[in-house]
C-alpha cells in the first residue's frame, strides 16, 4: 500500500435494528448494511448470509462481529461493524 499506515478501516459501534440469536462457540461475521438515522449509526443484518451468495455482498457495506460467547442481542444493543467501503 505504498508506505500507508493505516491499511484498514476502522470499525464503528452501529445500533442493531432487529434481534439476533446464535449459538454459542462460534465468532459471526455477517453482511450488514449500515445507515444513518437522527445521527446515530443503524446496522441490518441482511438476509441470505450464506457464502455463495452475492446478492448480500453486493448490498453489504460492512461485516457485523458477534463474538462466540454471545448467543442473543436485543434490537437496539450496540454490535461493531467493520466497514467494507468509506461511504455509509
Amino acid at each position: 500500500a505504498m508506505g500507508a499506515k493505516n491499511l484498514f478501516l476502522p470499525p464503528l459501534i452501529a445500533r442493531l435494528n432487529k434481534r439476533f440469536e446464535k449459538k454459542a462457540g462460534m465468532t459471526y461475521f455477517l453482511k450488514g448494511r449500515i445507515f444513518s438515522e437522527g445521527g446515530e449509526n443503524f446496522v441490518e443484518i441482511l438476509e441470505h448470509q450464506g457464502s455463495h451468495m452475492m446478492r448480500s455482498f453486493a448490498r453489504a457495506n460492512g461485516l457485523v462481529v458477534i463474538p462466540e460467547a454471545i448467543t442473543r442481542i436485543k434490537k437496539g444493543e450496540r454490535v461493531e461493524v467493520h466497514l467494507l467501503c468509506y461511504s455509509i
